[in-house]
């Protein structure tokens, strides 16, 4: 069977957000993106997204659109899923719209989409780096404490563990904050016990000496882990952190990943934290299959997409199946960037697996 998209649709879309939505130097009110749209010669639609978060995605909105003008739907022709497949796909879309790694995201998830769909497969089946399984378990997910102020804090947080969350995660505000974050977190835990899954997202914002100080200040708090305590270009200097770490953004940076598993026990490395639209699908996806074969957990998560994305996403985390750390897929405000778009399977605090073809999305009438 040889997948053949015949048509390309672009879609630009763009919505004003109530509050803003990001991390420590990254945070924005309005979502931007693209929502990419190829057609096959049986009328089926295979979807793909790009929406970079301002401040922390390396492409402009603008490079993005460009790239994907400049592509030519007759050259992503390819054989559908054999030995290979994943990476055959990969290495294709990024010789089509390289360097240019949102445009890149989209297409594979367009193709994606598009090849679940002939084949009559979810899309995270084509996605699953283990061994197929007909029903998968229900994925735990995590919510997000965006609250600035403290009393809006813990209400969030009563609200969140009341509703049945069993993993919380607070962005950390920066070295001039310390302090401030760690009452915060003091308050957390006195108000709610040690009962529920603290994550902290440092945002690679302290510098060594105060990433050493800030995690031993963190010890009584038992976090489930810490995201990013340092910049990049420092994190080869930190060693034996006082509590367990997990690494996000910095995947993106070449050979990072492999330099950190070998690294894995002198940087505490419990986790590692897959942005899809940061990464791309299938990268996310080899990096998935890497963090696994050593016994460290996975989690999912978005950069405030849009639906199409999101639904990649939740894809990939139940290709991956860790059902041993929550998800960072609980639903959000940049979901509205396509109305007419619901994602499938996320209901309450948990992420279901749906039987249908191609991504888990709804167009709603």
């Amino acid at each position: 069977m040889k997948l053949r998209p015949v048509s390309l649709e672009m879609k630009r879309l763009s919505v004003e957000l109530p509050a803003p939505v990001g991390g420590h130097g990254h945070r924005t009110q309005t979502r931007s993106g693209v929502v990419l749209s190829l057609r096959d010669r049986d009328e089926r639609r295979g979807l793909g997204e790009s929406t970079p978060l301002p401040g922390y995605c390396p492409d402009t909105l603008e490079a993005v659109v460009q790239a994907l003008g400049r592509l030519d739907v007759r050259s992503l022709s390819l054989n559908a899923p054999n030995f290979g497949f994943h990476r055959k796909l990969e290495d294709l879309v990024a010789r089509r719209v390289a360097p240019v790694r949102g445009a890149r995201t989209a297409v594979e998830s367009a193709m994606l989409d598009l090849v679940s769909q002939q084949l009559e497969l979810p899309a995270w089946k084509l996605l699953s780096i283990t061994e197929p399984v007909e029903q998968l378990p229900l994925l735990p997910l995590s919510a997000l404490l965006d609250g600035e102020q403290d009393g809006a804090l813990l209400e969030l947080a009563e609200q969140r563990l009341d509703a049945g969350f069993h993993t919380l995660k607070l962005k950390l505000r920066g070295p001039d904050a310390v302090d401030a974050d760690c009452a915060r977190i003091a308050e957390l835990r006195r108000r709610f016990g040690m009962e529920f899954r603290l994550r902290l997202d440092a945002n690679r914002a302290y510098p060594l000496p105060q990433a050493r100080d800030l995690l031993s200040r963190l010890v009584p708090y038992a976090p489930e882990f810490v995201e990013e305590p340092v910049p990049t270009e420092q994190l080869s200097q930190l060693s034996e952190p006082a509590v367990p770490l997990a690494l996000d953004e910095s995947l993106a940076q070449p050979g990072l990943l492999e330099s950190a598993l070998g690294r894995r026990r002198e940087l505490g490395l419990t986790a590692i934290v897959l942005k899809p639209s940061l990464l791309g699908l299938f990268r996310a996806r080899r990096f998935a299959m890497a963090a696994r074969e050593l016994g460290l957990g996975v989690v999912v998560t978005h950069l405030f997409d849009g639906p199409v994305a999101m639904a990649a996403a939740v894809a990939l985390a139940h290709g991956i199946g860790d059902t041993g750390f929550a998800q960072g897929l609980c639903p959000h405000p940049a979901l509205a960037l396509e109305r007419r778009l619901q994602v499938l399977g996320l209901a309450g605090t948990f992420a279901a697996a749906v039987p249908m073809a191609g991504l888990p999305l709804a167009e709603l009438r």
